[in-house]
């Protein structure tokens, strides 16, 4: 009996083709880049009628202030602002377990070179194009999709799914998901980030902190320039060091299986400087340079013992020089997450996935941030990464792009978690 209910979702998932496109693409014509956080509410509100009229209840949060400041809005260019929202639908019976579906609204800016409007939510051959389609919008479609086929068919789980479309992901989260789950919002046995790509199931993602450092110098004209204090130098040097520590840490490993397209075994730190800004004009001595960078912390590492050795690079870099001044700013931080590649959930997830989609599923670490974060070091669960994305899909890149089939396969596997690990009224 269940194995025929389970049959008439997956045809569900499929007749939903055109509501998939169009819900996806209603959601990718609203700007929602992050900073400074736009059309939040907009958004949010559009999900809410959504998931009300498939027969879910839904709370929407609207973050305290407080969860701005701890992401650090004020040091963000743009600055973070206006209100966070977050949705939170509920389906199901109050059975024993829970089943947590996120995934987020936010997306990066746009960047150049696009040969699609990033907001047109254009369709060329089952492939839709715009900002956030793969990242994570398409993700947020498919989690919503995979339960409006069991409300469509009039399947109940035993316990409750909870869906949470959040924001603020690609900023660190913790005015989304981390507030959520840090104000007792949603409790869960299980979680599944429906985030990034189905390639591969993901067991863990680096933590990291992200700041920004500035060098102050003594403005002067260029043709007395040894008279002045060319901030821009003195920052050259903390630049070349965080580089030199940048190759250290990637020699550095862990025993976490780490992606092939890394070309490494496994997981690994990393740092970058990714953007500096320093200097008026080519003729004055500049009295200022900052650079905006970020540390990536494995789940085998601690965030004190990775800030103090980045800070002590710093130090070193500048400590010969007496007229060096500088001063750091830590914008917002994320602690690693990790659940075993020996967990059952993780193991059951990856035989029940490899044979609704009828393809090897390899399990991986991840390089990056995700809000799953907040799953496992919160709420302590077993939590996995299996999103909606595909090879092509160019997350974060010009005419990302996501493809409808992949967006289905996501919702069937969505849909075989939740009779799996909740079953549902026969």
């Amino acid at each position: 009996m269940t194995l025929k209910l389970f049959d008439e979702v997956v045809e569900r998932i499929e007749k939903n083709r055109f509501e998939t496109e169009n819900l996806l693409k209603r959601l990718v014509n609203i700007d929602t880049v992050v900073p400074p956080g736009k059309n939040y509410e907009k958004i949010v509100y559009l999900v809410e009628d959504f998931l009300k009229d498939m027969g879910c209840s839904v709370h929407i949060f609207e973050t305290p202030e407080k969860y701005l400041e701890q992401s650090g809005a004020k040091h963000f260019e743009p600055p973070l602002e206006g209100p966070r929202l977050n949705a939170i639908g509920e389906y199901g019976s109050n059975g024993e377990k829970a089943l947590l579906f996120n995934g987020h609204l936010d997306t990066v800016p746009f960047g150049e070179g696009w040969t699609k409007d990033p907001l047109a939510g254009l369709v060329e051959d089952d492939t839709l194009y715009g900002r956030g389609a793969s990242d994570n919008k398409g993700g947020v479609v498919a989690m919503i999709m995979a339960v409006k086929a069991l409300t469509d068919t009039g399947i109940v789980p035993k316990g409750k799914v909870v869906l949470t479309a959040t924001v603020d992901e690609e900023v660190g989260g913790i005015a989304g998901l981390g507030a959520v789950i840090k104000e007792g919002l949603i409790t869960a046995n299980y979680g599944i980030s429906c985030d990034g790509g189905q390639e591969s199931i993901g067991i863990s993602n680096q933590g990291r902190f992200k700041g920004k450092i500035t060098t102050e110098g003594f403005a002067v004209h260029s043709s007395r320039a040894q008279e002045g204090i060319n901030a821009i130098e003195k920052m050259a040097k903390i630049v070349l060091a965080i580089q030199e520590h940048g190759r250290e840490l990637r020699s550095r490993s862990t025993s976490i299986p780490a992606p092939p397209s890394t070309g490494r075994k496994f997981v690994y730190p990393t740092t970058n400087v990714g953007v500096i800004k320093g200097g008026l004009k080519e003729n004055i001595v500049p009295d200022t340079c900052t650079i905006f960078f970020n540390r990536r912390i494995t789940p085998e590492e601690t965030l004190k013992e990775a800030r103090r050795e980045f800070l002590e690079v710093v130090e070193n870099a500048v400590a010969r020089d007496p007229e060096a001044k500088w001063n750091y700013i830590e914008l917002n931080t994320r602690e690693p997450s990790y659940t075993s590649m020996d967990h059952p959930f993780v193991k059951d997830f990856q035989t029940m996935a490899e044979n609704i989609l009828e393809k090897k599923i390899p399990i991986y670490g991840g390089l990056g941030g995700n809000d799953v974060c907040f799953m496992r070091n919160i709420l302590k669960i077993p939590a996995v990464q299996f999103g909606a994305a595909g090879h092509g899909s160019n997350t974060h890149g010009r005419d990302e792009n996501i493809k409808i089939n992949y967006i289905l396969d996501a919702s069937k596997v969505y849909a075989a978690s939740i009779f799996k690990w909740l079953g549902v009224e026969t």
